[in-house]
């Protein structure tokens, strides 16, 4: 890769670490046209090319689209000739009233600024009559497990800012229905260090029976080859998790009584545990009572320890 590539692969990760933290302001963009110094290479090409008469030419973009209701969450979708965004949360997090204000206040503002960072950057681009990629963002949040006090959610967003290609990652949380709040996953823990601990040998005995799959060869006993060590699942993204049979989409509140967490997903974005041709890792561990020992106290009871997976029935 060279040296521009590395840049703007910095730069598209940088961007996407400001914009997941981004959760308060007005972010609605200007409908009103705007007249930019180039020429769109042909129609719906992601690409823009810079033209050195310096013709200008006239960009709207397109009103956004949205299902704002409480039976499907909310999506979101707009785009222009230099951007895509995407944005969406489920119908779960939809009927929280303060969970959809937050999530509400998040996407504006998220939209606000990566719209603001790609007129930046295509801008500055032109100027010095160099291509332009469009940028994309897509974030999707999804309901990862409920019980009767908490909802688990977690999001995949991928970003493109230029480069070889873009970036993935994830992040979780929960919503607290007794205290109404939202909660980082590692809270509910005693630290992050005795969930560590709990996980780590179980959790590196199946991202390498995953590593083995995906690159159809064992890893090394000795790990020696690049990208072959364990990782420390808790610096990644910790989903929490059920086993139990999926709720119906209508149920009611009746329907979480004596629903626990029961597995605990952990989500690797790409180059954490691989090279980017290998994709993300999902690894998904069982509750053990070593795991339930290093839950706080106070959250013990949206936990239990998972029940073996039966054995398959032998064949006739």
């Amino acid at each position: 890769m060279d040296t521009r590539g590395k840049n703007r692969l910095r730069g598209g990760a940088a961007l996407l670490a400001a914009l997941m933290l981004a959760s308060c302001g007005d972010g609605t963009p200007s409908a009103e046209p705007t007249r930019i110094p180039y020429a769109i290479a042909a129609e719906g090409s992601p690409e823009v090319v810079p033209e050195a008469s310096g013709q200008t030419v006239e960009v709207v973009p397109t009103s956004a689209t949205a299902t704002p209701d409480a039976d499907n969450g909310r999506s979101v979708k707009q785009e222009a000739d230099y951007y895509l965004f995407e944005f969406l949360y489920p119908n779960e997090a939809y009927a929280i009233a303060p969970l959809r204000a937050w999530f509400d206040t998040t996407l504006a503002t998220t939209r606000s600024a990566f719209i603001a960072a790609a007129r930046k950057d295509r801008d500055a681009a032109f100027q010095q009559h160099e291509r332009f990629r469009r940028y994309s963002l897509i974030t999707r949040w999804r309901t990862a497990a409920e019980t009767e006090r908490f909802l688990s959610l977690s999001s995949f967003t991928s970003t493109y800012t230029g480069g070889a290609h873009g970036l993935i990652a994830f992040r979780t949380m929960v919503w607290d229905r007794a205290a109404r709040t939202r909660r980082p996953v590692l809270s509910l823990f005693t630290s992050s260090a005795a969930l560590r601990k709990a996980i780590a040998a179980p959790f590196c005995a199946e991202l390498d029976r995953a590593r083995a799959v995906k690159r159809e060869a064992p890893v090394s006993a000795d790990h020696s080859r690049p990208f072959e060590d364990c990782i420390d699942p808790t610096a990644e993204a910790v989903a929490l998790y059920t086993g139990q049979p999926d709720l119906e989409a209508d149920h009611d509140d009746a329907a979480l009584k004596g629903r626990t967490f029961d597995h605990i997903l952990i989500l690797v974005a790409p180059y954490s545990a691989g090279p980017w041709a290998e994709g993300s890792y999902e690894v998904k561990l069982p509750v053990t009572p070593e795991v339930l020992a290093a839950v706080r106290p106070r959250y013990r009871k949206a936990f239990s320890v998972s029940r073996p997976e039966p054995a398959p029935a032998p064949r006739n």
